[in-house]
């Protein structure tokens, strides 16, 4: 499964797609802890936002609530689509 999470503004942006994102630690905890994998920037035009791939089962609901309880995430989500922008 994968989950888009928009980071608060003032968050350094991402480096590039390519290298894993500058995370805010509690962010990377959380996902680290999950399991995801394949943690980038989203595009590079939408600054903040990255998308990670969680495993299935790996209790994706309370993540995405735990993620959106941080200060520094705007929002969390499971992602609708398919592809990354």
């Amino acid at each position: 499964m994968r989950l888009l999470i928009q980071l608060q503004e003032g968050i350094p942006a991402m480096a590039s797609r390519a290298a894993p994102p500058p995370l805010p630690e509690a962010v990377r905890r959380l996902l680290d802890d999950a399991g995801a994998t394949h943690v980038r920037a989203s595009h590079p035009e939408l600054v903040g936002l990255i998308t990670a791939e969680v495993p299935d089962g790996a209790g994706v609901g309370e993540l995405v609530a735990r993620l959106r309880a941080l200060p520094e995430v705007r929002y969390a989500e499971l992602d609708s689509f398919s592809t990354t922008l």
